[in-house]
């Protein structure tokens, strides 16, 4: 299907969760890919290290 989509110069869409490095994903060979044409939209995990406290735990 990406071969087709590539030929017609259309647009291709993955949704994934997290995914384990070790096991090389088709959306994480993606993702890595380096292509200027890969668009990637995440949110990067931030450490807390205190999770009583929940001015900190809260995302804004």
């Amino acid at each position: 299907m990406k071969r087709n989509v590539a030929g017609m110069d259309g647009r291709w869409l993955e949704l994934t969760n997290a995914w384990d490095p070790t096991e090389g994903s088709e959306a994480q060979v993606t993702a890595e890919s380096g292509d200027d044409r890969v668009h990637v939209d995440t949110i990067e995990p931030q450490r807390v290290e205190d999770l009583s406290n929940d001015e900190r735990c809260t995302r804004s």
